[in-house]
């Protein structure tokens, strides 16, 4: 299996689609959202469905002008897990030592330590993929201090988290 892959099938790559579509999901629901009302206040008002449609017209293109960025945004930080994907190795660690992110509230991150193939030691934090929410995608019972298998980059000096050891 090619880097690209693994980080394709990640639960780093998983989150960030999901980011991704849920910008897309709610900016479609928005957009859906003022269509409907423009429509639904000509036909009551008896106003021309063209003038509703230009209202509509300017408030999507009011709103998209400040949505577009967001999602350009996380579509970015999804494609910049996937540049150079030959320059990481895959080594396993144990979650052990878990702390929580001040940025995404109530999600968990880890330190993870592991030795790589020429004896270096190095201790990273890894995304805060992790949360005790009763829906949560990654559970921390499911997680914590069990070993797991990730990607390293030694000169972005970056760490991707594929999932629960598999080897």
């Amino acid at each position: 299996m090619t880097n690209a892959e693994r980080i394709r099938l990640s639960i780093e790559g998983k989150w960030r689609r999901k980011q991704v579509n849920t910008c897309l999901i709610a900016w479609g629901a928005v957009l859906a959202g003022l269509l409907v009302i423009c429509l639904f206040s000509a036909l009551c008002t008896g106003g021309g469905l063209g003038i509703a449609m230009e209202i509509f017209l300017i408030l999507a293109a009011s709103f998209s002008a400040v949505f577009i960025p967001l999602v350009l945004y996380y579509v970015n930080r999804l494609r910049g897990l996937f540049r150079d994907c030959k320059a990481y190795e895959l080594y396993d660690a144990v979650l052990d030592h878990p702390g929580t992110s001040w940025v995404y509230r109530g999600a968990v991150y880890y330190t993870v330590s592991f030795v790589t193939n020429d004896g270096e030691q190095v201790r990273m934090d890894t995304m805060p993929l992790w949360t005790g929410s009763v829906f949560a995608d990654n559970p921390l019972e499911k997680y914590n201090n069990k070993r797991i298998d990730l990607l390293y980059d030694r000169e972005g000096y970056r760490v991707i988290v594929l999932g629960l050891h598999n080897r």
